[in-house]
């Protein structure tokens, strides 16, 4: 694993928009004060962005007793159970049962907010329903590599504006970001299955 803490990964990203390395998070300087400032919304951005394998987890979910039905005893007029939103899910990717054939694509659902409780809910037809999602892993020794490299493209992007006052340093970081996203989306399908993917050039590739 190539990065083992915040400040290396801070440094990774600090070094793409040539900016000089911080010695900790509590020294006094622009570049430490623009990644706290940063670095959590950066992380949750990159990994709602793609359902990482490393931050995968497949969840029972609770059924939400305050979310009221409708008239007709449905919730919008059309979904029969309500669940609580995981309070450690950062993107829910599937909803299913354990007799879903197709766990996949799994069952349909919405995630929606409910006003009066201030939270979100699930809504779906799925009794006993189990949700996939990204968790919220903040602890980096679990990041995988390929993470790793697009939370600190992100991380650059969002720090070039204050640190370099160019909007194009930020612009071309951010590309870098999505292309490295798209590959992680490649390699995904590439270890899940064969197919074509697996021989398509590297976005990353393309922009280098």
């Amino acid at each position: 694993m190539p990065m083992t803490s915040k400040t290396d990964i801070i440094n990774q990203a600090l070094a793409h928009i040539k900016q000089r390395k911080i010695a900790s998070l509590t020294e006094v300087s622009i570049q430490a004060s623009e990644a706290l400032r940063c670095y959590e919304i950066a992380r949750h951005e990159t990994l709602r962005g793609h359902d990482w394998g490393f931050a995968t987890v497949v969840k029972s979910l609770s059924l939400d007793s305050t979310y009221a039905t409708d008239s007709e005893g449905t919730y919008a007029g059309k979904w029969i159970y309500a669940y609580t939103y995981p309070a450690n899910c950062v993107a829910m990717w599937h909803i299913y049962s354990v007799g879903t054939t197709d766990k996949d694509n799994g069952e349909q659902f919405r995630v929606v907010y409910d006003d009066t409780n201030n939270k979100k809910v699930i809504l779906t037809d799925t009794d006993e329903a189990l949700g996939e999602y990204t968790f919220d892993v903040q602890d980096v020794t679990m990041f995988d590599a390929n993470f790793v490299s697009a939370f600190a493209y992100r991380l650059a992007a969002d720090m070039a504006p204050n640190l370099t006052g160019d909007d194009s340093i930020a612009e071309s970081m951010f590309k870098m970001y999505t292309a490295l996203m798209q590959d992680a989306e490649r390699v995904a399908s590439y270890e899940s299955k064969d197919d074509s993917s697996k021989t398509a050039k590297s976005s990353y590739e393309e922009l280098r």
